[in-house]
């Protein structure tokens, strides 16, 4: 029976003496946590970008003649599916066009 085991207190001091000794963070966890950080706030500033181009796109096949009667032609399956998306469409491009020029004002 060692000392440490017969003195729990001492035990925990040792013990926190070890974890005072080994510093606050290793630097191979403060990097990985940085870059979970650092990818968490590009998709941030790039997702507004993305609801505005699904707009942009799809309100463009959805208005431009030459699109419409393509769509028509070529997929109409499609078509019909998007003017179903016509109004989450318009929305998007709305919101998707103030929230990409409130993300580059203040970036």
């Amino acid at each position: 029976m060692s000392f440490t085991s017969a003195n729990p207190q001492l035990h925990n001091i040792k013990l926190l003496k070890k974890v005072y000794e080994s510093g606050p963070r290793k630097p191979k966890e403060m990097k990985k946590k940085a870059r979970r950080v650092g990818m968490i706030s590009q998709i941030d500033f790039y997702f507004p970008f993305l609801v505005f181009f699904y707009g942009l796109v799809l309100t463009f096949v959805l208005e431009i003649p030459y699109l419409v009667k393509l769509a028509q032609k070529e997929m109409p399956v499609y078509h019909a599916q998007f003017e179903k998306h016509r109004h989450l469409a318009v929305i998007s491009l709305y919101v998707g066009g103030l929230w990409s020029l409130q993300n580059l004002w203040f970036s």
